[in-house]
This record gives C-alpha cells, sequence and structure tokens, in this order.
C-alpha cells in the first residue's frame, strides 16, 4: 500500500482539512475573528484547495473593510467564478457550522501551519529524491546543501522578515548619503551595465531582479554573457552563472570569441594567426580580474540556485551577480501542474538568494511566438525591470518594459505620446560582441 493511502495518512489528512474549517469558520464569525486569522495564517497553509480559495475570499473583503459573513464570501466567489469549485452557500454554511470558538484560534492557526510544514516537508524530500536518482556522483555535494537549505527555510516565514521602523530606516539611508557625500564610497551601488546607452535608463540594483527575454536564438544569452563578464571583472567579485543549455567550455569559447574579438568559428577550427592568439591569451588574463563561476545542468533543480550561490559565498569573495539562463529551462523543487505559478515560484526564489547575498539576478526567459513572456507574465511580478532583446544582423534592440526605478516609456520630440524606450546597440554575429552604437 502506498504510504500517501494508509489509513494513518488517511487519516492525518482529514484532521488537517477539519482545522482548516475550524480556522475559516472563526474567520466567518465577525470582522474581528478573521482580522485574527488573517494575522496568523497565509493562503499556502490551506492544503485543501477549496480552504484556500474561501480564505482568499475573506482576506479580499477585509481588504476593502467588508465584513467576510457568509453570504458576502459566497457572492464574493460567485464574483470570481469560483462558488461551484467550493460547493456554493450550501458548503459555506456548512463551513461556517464548525463555530470554533474565538480563543482557539491561535491553537488551531498553529497546528494548521504545522500540518502546512509536513507537506513542504514531504515535498522538499521528493523533489530531492527524483532530482538524486538522476544526479551524477559529482552532484551529491550540491543536492545534500540544497536540501539542507530547503529544510532549513521551512516555518521561517515571517521570522526573518525585513522590519522595523521606517524612522530608523530613513535614517540608515541619510547615513549612507553622508558618508557617499563626503567622499566615501556608496555602501551598495548600482551596477552598470557594459553599455553606456542603457545604462541611462537602467543599472542593476543590489538585491533586485531583472528578467532579459527574447525569442529562441534572440540574443538572451549573449547579453546575459557579456553582463556577466562585465560584472566580475568591474567588481572583483564572483558572478555566479546558472547555465541549463550550455556547457562551461562553450560559455568559455563565446566569451573569448567576444573579448578578443575573433570569431568564434575560426577558434573551433583553429584557424587563427599569431596575432589573433594574443589577443584571446590577453582575454583569457583579463577574466582573472573577477571570477564567473559557471554551474551546468541540464535538468536543473532552480534550489541550486541558493545552494551553489551559498557555497561560493563561503569562500569569502562577494557574490557580484546572479544569472539564471533560463527560467523556463528550469525544474521546480516542488511538483505543480500550475505553470503561471511554478514560474512565479522559481523567479521568486531566484529574487530571495540575490537579496540574501545583496547583489542583483539577471533572470533569462524566453518569449513566445506572440512576442510575450511565456506563462502569462509570470516572472514579471517581482522584478524591477525588464528587457526584451530583439537581434538583428549587426544590432540588437533592447526594448525597457518595465523599469521601477527610472524611465520606461518617452515622448519623443515632436509627439504627445509615450513610446517604449528601445536601446539599440551594436552586435557582431562573428564574435558575439555587444557594444554601444555611439563608441
Amino acid at each position: 500500500m502506498n504510504a500517501r493511502t494508509t489509513p494513518d495518512a488517511v487519516k492525518r489528512r482529514k484532521a488537517a482539512t477539519d482545522l482548516e474549517a475550524a480556522l475559516l469558520s472563526a474567520a466567518l464569525q465577525s470582522a474581528e475573528a478573521a482580522d485574527e486569522v488573517l494575522d496568523r495564517a497565509v493562503r499556502t497553509d490551506f492544503g485543501d484547495s477549496r480552504n484556500r480559495l474561501v480564505f482568499e475570499a475573506i482576506a479580499h473583503l477585509r481588504g476593502i473593510n467588508a465584513v467576510p459573513d457568509v453570504f458576502a464570501v459566497a457572492a464574493e466567489l460567485e464574483r470570481r467564478g469560483q462558488s461551484a469549485v467550493v460547493g456554493g452557500l450550501p458548503a459555506l454554511m456548512e463551513l461556517n457550522d464548525h463555530a470554533s470558538s474565538y480563543h482557539l484560534i491561535d491553537h488551531h492557526s498553529k497546528m494548521v501551519r504545522g500540518f502546512a510544514e509536513l507537506r513542504a516537508v514531504a515535498g522538499i524530500a521528493a523533489g530531492i529524491l527524483r532530482d538524486a536518482s538522476e544526479a551524477d556522483w559529482s552532484e551529491a555535494a550540491v543536492l545534500a546543501d540544497t536540501f539542507a537549505e530547503r529544510i532549513a527555510a521551512v516555518g521561517l516565514a515571517g521570522k526573518d522578515a525585513d522590519q522595523g521602523l521606517l524612522y530608523d530606516a530613513a535614517g540608515a539611508v541619510l547615513r549612507k548619503l553622508k558618508a557617499t557625500l563626503e567622499g566615501g564610497p556608496p555602501a551598495a551601488p548600482s551596477l552598470p551595465t557594459p553599455l553606456a546607452t542603457l545604462n541611462r535608463y537602467m543599472q542593476w540594483r543590489p538585491g533586485c531582479s531583472y528578467v532579459i527575454a527574447g525569442r529562441p536564438g534572440g540574443g538572451k544569452t549573449t547579453f546575459l554573457q557579456a553582463f556577466s563578464v562585465d560584472a566580475a571583472r568591474r567588481t572583483g567579485g564572483i558572478v555566479v552563472y546558472f547555465s541549463v543549455e550550455m556547457p562551461t567550455e562553450s560559455m568559455a569559447l563565446r566569451a573569448l570569441s567576444a573579448e578578443a574579438g575573433v570569431p568564434t568559428i575560426a577558434i573551433e577550427r583553429g584557424e587563427v594567426d599569431a596575432r589573433q592568439l594574443d589577443r584571446l591569451l590577453h582575454a583569457q588574463k583579463g577574466m582573472s580580474a573577477g571570477q564567473v563561476w559557471v554551474y551546468h545542468q541540464p535538468r536543473m533543480s532552480i534550489g541550486a540556485v541558493g545552494a551553489v550561490t551559498r557555497r561560493l559565498a563561503r569562500k569569502g569573495a562577494p557574490i557580484a551577480l546572479i544569472v539564471v539562463d533560463y527560467l523556463q529551462r528550469f525544474r521546480p523543487v516542488e511538483a505543480n501542474p500550475n505553470r503561471v505559478q511554478v514560474l512565479e515560484d522559481m523567479a521568486g526564489e531566484a529574487l530571495a538568494v540575490g537579496q540574501v547575498h545583496r547583489c542583483p539576478v539577471l533572470i533569462g526567459s524566453q518569449l513566445n511566438r506572440e512576442g510575450e513572456l511565456k506563462g502569462a507574465d509570470a516572472p514579471l511580478e517581482d522584478a524591477s525591470g525588464v528587457l526584451y532583446v530583439e537581434r538583428e544582423e549587426r544590432t540588437a534592440t533592447l526594448e525597457i518594459k518595465k523599469n521601477r526605478f527610472g524611465e520606461a516609456r518617452i515622448v519623443a520630440p515632436g509627439s504627445r505620446i509615450a513610446e517604449p524606450i528601445k536601446v539599440q546597440v551594436g552586435f557582431d554575429p562573428e564574435t558575439g560582441r555587444v557594444y554601444d552604437l555611439s563608441r
């Protein structure tokens, strides 16, 4: 008999569902009780999808300062087209009949959270088991770190939150500004790109993520590699590049070609002269100024981003940049049939790693045939910036689709309509080098 269908497992699932119902029942009694529940629980605590929908409806009603009684919740679910899924008003009336005590909210919420953590642990273990069955011996340490990191994160939501008085935080900002004005270096400067024309509108901020999106063969990896090599050289830190498709040696070949200005095909065929060889050697020597650490695995879990980055950070050098190339090819830590939610979660996980190490995160993402991000713009929600890359024969266009800290649209001279900002740069198809056209 499968462990999921043993009598004890069935009993535990029913107990968890009953506790969820008791918590929701309390929330239906009054606005005050609903606020208590919302202070102690989050949507992911509810394992039963119907209970999760009811919780979301209650949260929405309190967000607009409405009392979430049975009839108000029923109307909200009807408005969302979810009433039939939940079971309509009869199911809500049955839920209300639990009549859980207000004084038990804290106790029930802890039990509901406990069952949620058990589900999370089980999902993490299943994911690691799946990855371990397909991994090579050399990946054992990374898998072990990934498992330990994710298990340690279970139940920490809110415990390590960034919190404090706005007054104190404002004081910290002004102290940094004062130090900068007095000649000291900024505590966490933005990281420029290698393209001056792009830097006018966007630079990489620590703890923020940026999506570099394009069609297949449209130049995503070309720009991600150019940004990575430049960041390593500028900072002297470690750029951690996670590549699902391209092996380390292939990336090295492209980097040498772009840096030295020697055609890739000439290097592959061994058709280089003495001057070109000198340029290649000089380019390779220049890479020692900073470190681009490439981690390649064809079926990589997004959990590797945190595990590998943490291991490299232990060596002492600061993490300057994290690159994920590209998001749709990564595997989620936990299986989920909702692809949009999967992409949102994976983009969020990569961003969280960048926030821990106080560095920017660049996320490559695939565009569909219509020129939009696959997964209903899933990676966009938490991103501070989004660039669409379109490569042409000798040029490439970077269209700014989102820019949280600057302009994304501009009014052209003689026009009253704001248009998306498009930065045109040079592109050498023989070497993969990208450069400012104005230079």
